[in-house]
């Protein structure tokens, strides 16, 4: 078997990387755990199987390293969110998409990787995330990296923008994953309205997709907080 790379070693403040699981399949979570626990410098020093046992290993066991699958009740978005400031985040998932990956990417993980990837690849993410870097699947790599460019490139054109507070619930439901008839249903709106107002959004940000407004709104989320949102109505 691989061992990790050496340099991932020189990043720790102790002999072993400590790391924690998140994942709610049992049996894929106690395989992976038995392949890292047999790497040289790693501790697997908690498991969890939800957003909100997560966010409460991280709490208690403050690792260097989380492994965090998607595709587990909770909006594991918002912990990874939550938690990225204290550990860093690999997500390590098969629910892949470029917009996946950039929104746990805006979310604050520092490496996304497929579970359909060799094993190595997870060693590799590993090495780079505790290197300072940033990883990203190869199969992903390339369109990831486009959008993030793009997307810088139009920071320069953001400016902070008064939302309606039927805006920013769209906004929040589109940062969930939700479709406009998903949006629509959950808000007790037509459709049509949710594409109109979808519409707007994107005038206000500049964004030619769905996928531009989400990661314009990770981005600027703190501005767009800083601005009341006007009544709906408007």
């Amino acid at each position: 078997m691989k061992m990790a790379p050496k340099c991932a070693l020189e990043t720790l403040k102790s002999p072993y990387m400590t790391i924690a699981l998140v994942d709610d399949h049992p049996i894929f979570l106690e395989g992976l755990k038995e392949l890292l626990s047999s790497e040289a410098p790693f501790q697997i020093v908690g498991e969890a199987d939800s957003a909100a046992a997560f966010v409460e290993l991280i709490a208690a066991t403050t690792p260097d390293l989380a492994i965090v699958d998607l595709s587990m009740p909770g909006d594991v978005f918002d912990a990874i969110n939550r938690l990225a400031s204290s550990t860093k985040i690999v997500v390590y998932t098969a629910y892949c998409s470029t917009e996946t990956a950039v929104r746990a990417l805006e979310a604050g993980a520092v490496g996304f990787v497929l579970k359909t990837s060799p094993y190595e690849e997870l060693l590799e993410a590993i090495d780079a995330v505790c290197s300072g870097q940033f990883f990203v699947t190869k199969q992903y790599a390339s369109s990831v990296t486009a959008a993030l460019r793009e997307q810088s490139q139009s920071d320069a054109l953001f400016t902070p923008t008064r939302f309606t507070s039927r805006e920013l619930a769209i906004v929040a439901h589109l940062l969930r994953g939700y479709t406009n008839r998903q949006i629509a249903n959950q808000l007790q709106l037509s459709e049509r309205i949710v594409k109109y107002n979808m519409t707007h959004i994107m005038a206000k940000l500049k964004a030619r997709s769905r996928l531009e407004v989400a990661i314009s709104v990770r981005r600027h989320e703190q501005a767009l907080k800083g601005n009341p949102a006007r009544s709906a109505c408007n």
